[in-house]
């Protein structure tokens, strides 16, 4: 967490508040969730302030099947604040997916 902290101290602040700007803007997606054909895996933080956790759930319900998974004491940035952990659920639904593709 250290190195990112690091490594954004030295972006630009206008970068960063177009960014955020971008995201703001974007077109909503919900329908690409809602005529998935395939499984979808969720994987937040409970501290996340971006995406709160009741936000997430709504989302959750969206798919035909998908998984949630809520990592404690974690914020926005799951992948490398439980980097194993988020390892360990990404592996563990492409072993489902693929056992199930197997089905077919």
């Amino acid at each position: 967490m250290d190195k990112l902290i690091h490594k954004a101290s030295g972006y630009q602040a206008e970068g960063i508040m177009e960014a955020q700007k971008a995201m703001m803007k974007r077109p909503d997606r919900t329908a690409v969730l809602e005529n998935a054909k395939i499984p979808v895996l969720f994987i937040f933080g409970e501290h996340d302030t971006f995406i709160t956790p009741e936000k997430a759930m709504q989302q959750v319900k969206l798919p035909r099947v998908s998984f949630a998974h809520l990592l404690p004491n974690v914020g926005h940035m799951g992948m490398f604040e439980a980097t194993h952990k988020t390892q360990f659920l990404v592996k563990q639904f492409v072993e489902y997916c693929e056992s199930e593709n197997e089905k077919t």
